[in-house]
């Protein structure tokens, strides 16, 4: 979220009621509301390894008997959370505790926990005070409701045959959505080669529902890349960002999504009325007619040091790029609306395609 600073205003002595009546008014508008945003979709054994074997959690069974609110000073004030206690403790990962600290709601990620009902518990510990802390970003959850937890759990007691390394490849075809991708958008894509290395080497092809799997890898960094030149037109970018995979014990496993998308390319430049490049400025590009009307840009990007700008991964269609084309100029962009020439760009699946420099006129705030 961005935040834009609203200026100052003085309020003239002469207009104390109306002064205080804006006051007033400023009281009685609500706060933002903050909630909790998890990044979800990870197995338990994948989850309960991110910190490594040296910091592994603390994974427990028992029935919640008491909830009770508790507080500690800070400097900003005071800090407010639930102490949540326990009986018939059962220890999974860990000692069984009797007890662990969460938030009050969802906005702090706080757990929901209910008293008399009985819970398998994920928690971490705090490193200073050593206190276990729980929220609804880990894996607890009702025993009822902890299924596939309780088979991972139960397996750890089982000698492992190594670690494992799994995803799904798909192809996303919904690139002018404003919200993220949804799975009925995304096709699954067979054929594709999945490369795995790091203690060992393995290649496997994705099944027919774009599906892969390593098992019995030893512990260690992976790195895992994927080829497909049957579709040289597309070009696929990994959920991690291309950042290596740890497999922290014998029993862990990773989660690693590819996701495709047809690579066409429009790139161009951006100059003044005398020819000098324009830096540091916000290119726009959208579907000539968008699928949302409320919500009509599909990306923006600045221009690097000598003007020049790309936007990649793009689907066969036709665009329209420029500057300021919805707000108009303003004073970090402080250029008059300009489009591209042609003034629709069509883009052939898979065609890179170079614009002429688009020509900016700057106007006067």
């Amino acid at each position: 979220m961005v935040r834009v600073p609203i200026p100052e205003r003085r309020l003239m002595p002469r207009r104390v009621w109306p002064g205080l009546l804006v006051l007033f008014a400023w009281m009685l508008v609500p706060a933002p509301a903050w909630a909790c945003t998890c990044g979800g979709g990870m197995p338990p054994c994948q989850q309960l390894w991110m910190g490594g074997e040296e910091s592994a959690p603390v994974v427990f069974e028992g029935t919640v008997v008491s909830i009770a609110q508790e507080e500690e000073p800070t400097p900003n004030g005071r800090y407010l959370y639930r102490k949540v206690t326990f009986q018939d403790s059962r220890g999974w990962i860990g000692e069984a505790s009797g007890w662990v600290t969460t938030g009050m709601s969802d906005a702090d990620c706080g757990y929901p926990f209910e008293v008399g009902r009985r819970y398998v518990v994920h928690a971490t510990r705090n490193a200073a005070t050593g206190a276990l802390r729980t929220g609804v970003c880990n894996q607890t959850r009702p025993v009822e409701q902890a299924t596939e937890l309780l088979s991972y759990l139960r397996g750890l007691q089982q000698p492992s045959s190594g670690g494992s390394i799994f995803g799904r490849v798909t192809l996303d075809q919904d690139r002018f959505s404003v919200a993220a991708p949804s799975e009925s958008s995304r096709r699954p894509l067979e054929g594709v080669s999945v490369y795995v290395s790091g203690q060992v080497e393995r290649s496997v092809l994705t099944d027919a529902d774009g599906r892969y799997r390593f098992d019995g890898l030893p512990r260690g960094e992976y790195e895992v890349r994927t080829e497909f030149p049957s579709r040289p037109e597309l070009s696929g970018q990994l959920s991690t960002g291309g950042r290596p995979l740890r497999l922290a014990h014998a029993h862990a496993c990773a989660r690693l999504d590819v996701s495709y998308a047809v690579n066409g390319v429009i790139s161009g430049s951006l100059v003044d009325s005398d020819g000098n490049a324009v830096p540091s400025t916000i290119v726009e590009i959208r579907l000539e007619v968008p699928l949302q009307k409320d919500q009509p840009h599909y990306g923006i990007t600045p221009t690097d040091a000598l003007g020049r700008f790309e936007f990649r991964r793009l689907p066969a269609g036709r665009y329209v790029v420029g500057v300021n084309l919805q707000r108009g100029p303003g004073l970090q962009s402080p250029w008059a609306p300009a489009r591209s020439d042609p003034p629709v760009v069509e883009l052939d699946e898979g065609e890179l395609r170079v614009l002429s420099p688009i020509v900016v006129r700057r106007r006067e705030p």
